[in-house]
């Protein structure tokens, strides 16, 4: 930063900035560092292996902080404990009150008596209007499954395209569209993440195949808009299933890890993922899959 004009400092001097300003590179560490310190000023515990997640336990009672930058989620047992929070914040920090949670970070959050359902229809709405230009001549085209059974796409592929299929896949928002869909991916939908993970590979270096495999993905999203995870009854036993393809991408040999973990009668974590290093048989494979699964359950 510059000094205000007029006033003149003597070589070797600066300012030292008395409050962080919106904007500067340390702005953002400033904030959290600020909030962090307050919402632990108030009985909550930081999460030792999710630093946005905050605890406290009151009794039997638990509450429940998640911070997004400057979004607070606030869950708890009693209300009045969550509207005692709440004013805690707002003596605080200048806060808006949204009351009960609909929307969160591209998120719809619907609550019955019998379920509590997390989607993201209109985030997809949204990818398909933007890239509709991919899907002209394809509206009658339908797909159960987000990719084909047993696709084997290499890069090498691209040695043995036709000039014309080079031009499509150089136009291609390859690298966009893998973006859009890994955050779907990550937050709400699980069925499309070992797709979008294999299809991730290709960013750098896109193939006429590949392309087209993310059109499917595109066509199975247009299908299934509305579909999210539904959380149901009260039973939080958790559940993991892990599996391996053993020595799946033809690039490297190496095998892809995928698990899910499920509580409530929903997923609430999983994963597909390239292993770091190259499997030498389908057991091997299948124990470090297994061992993924087992680390997220700790």
């Amino acid at each position: 930063m510059s000094p205000p004009p007029g006033m003149s400092i003597p070589e070797g001097y600066c300012l030292k900035l008395e409050k962080s300003l919106y904007g500067l590179k340390q702005a953002p560490r400033n904030w959290n560092k600020n909030i962090v310190e307050y919402i632990k000023s108030i009985g909550f515990k930081q999460c030792i292996l999710d630093n946005c997640l905050f605890v406290k336990q009151v009794g039997d009672e638990t509450y429940l902080i998640s911070l997004y930058v400057d979004d607070i989620l606030i869950a708890g047992s009693n209300e009045d404990e969550i509207d005692k929070i709440k004013k805690e914040f707002t003596e605080r920090y200048e806060m808006k009150d949204l009351g009960e949670l609909n929307h969160y970070l591209g998120m719809k959050i619907t609550r019955t008596d019998e379920y509590i359902k997390v989607d993201q229809t209109q985030y997809i709405k949204d990818m398909i209007t933007k890239y509709s230009y991919l899907l002209d001549g394809l509206e009658h085209r339908h797909f159960d499954t987000p990719m084909e059974r047993d696709l084997k796409l290499r890069k090498l592929d691209a040695e043995t395209e036709t000039d014309k299929q080079k031009a499509y896949a150089n136009k291609f928002p390859h690298m966009n569209l893998v973006g859009a869909l890994l955050y779907l991916s990550i937050n709400t939908r699980p069925d499309i993440s070992y797709a979008v993970g294999a299809l991730a590979r290709f960013n750098k270096s896109p193939t006429y195949r590949s392309c087209k495999a993310l059109v499917r993905v595109l066509i199975y999203l247009r299908d299934t808009t509305e579909r999210g995870i539904q959380f149901t009854g009260t039973d939080f036993e958790l559940s993991a299933y892990s599996d391996a393809d053993w020595g799946g991408d033809l690039d490297s040999r190496r095998s892809t890890t995928g698990y899910v973990v499920y509580a409530a009668g929903g997923p609430i974590a999983w994963q597909s993922k390239l292993q770091s290093t190259v499997a030498v048989s389908t057991m091997e494979a299948e124990y470090m899959a297994a061992f993924g699964a087992i680390q997220e359950l700790i």
